[in-house]
């Protein structure tokens, strides 16, 4: 990896859920109690509360940007994904 901060930066500016869920009507603070993320040594995953109203496949949309310009591997559940560092 030659830049990790932009690889990173990368990263974090796709999947920020304030930007992708702004025009649904949620608050910064429902979305962000909404969405768990757990970090592993190379990996990132991001799961959705049990009763949550925000519409989890508009993330999963977005994160599949990753596969045309960021080496990782991505695993895709109907209620969470994990992205795997390269």
């Amino acid at each position: 990896m030659d830049s990790p901060l932009f690889y990173l930066l990368g990263i974090v500016d796709t999947i920020e859920p304030l930007k992708i869920y702004k025009d649904c009507g949620f608050s910064d603070e429902y979305i962000l109690k909404n969405l768990y993320f757990g970090f592993g040594n190379n990996s990132i995953k991001v799961s959705q509360a049990v009763r949550s109203e925000l519409d989890f496949s508009k993330l999963l949309k977005q994160i599949k940007y990753f596969e045309n310009w960021l080496d990782m591997d991505i695993k895709f559940n109907d209620n969470n994904f994990e992205l795997i560092f390269k």
